[in-house]
């Protein structure tokens, strides 16, 4: 396909985007969620059910981390992600 038609079928199918501007409680999510209620109860190393995976030792060292790092704050938001969805599958009662 030439170039010039690349162009412009990805201009009618994927348009440049608006800019994202922060949010006013922008940060790394560790930043903005480790105060939410909710948040401190899934992420209880002793309680966790990713911590049957990796062990309650691993995870509580990994949750106490240097938390600045771009790679852990990725990381920390997919153990969050995954943590939430054990628990809903847990109470819609999938093993």
């Amino acid at each position: 396909m030439p170039l010039h038609v690349w162009k412009r079928v990805r201009k009618r199918f994927f348009p440049p985007s608006a800019p994202v501007h922060a949010a006013p409680n922008g940060g790394p999510p560790h930043a903005r969620f480790k105060s939410v209620e909710e948040v401190q109860e899934l992420l209880r190393p002793s309680r966790m059910k990713v911590g049957e995976l990796t062990g309650e030792a691993a995870l509580t060292e990994f949750l106490r981390g240097p938390g600045t790092a771009r790679r852990y704050e990725q990381t920390w938001a997919r153990v969050l992600s995954l943590e939430y969805t054990l628990h809903v599958l847990d109470k819609l009662g999938h093993p």
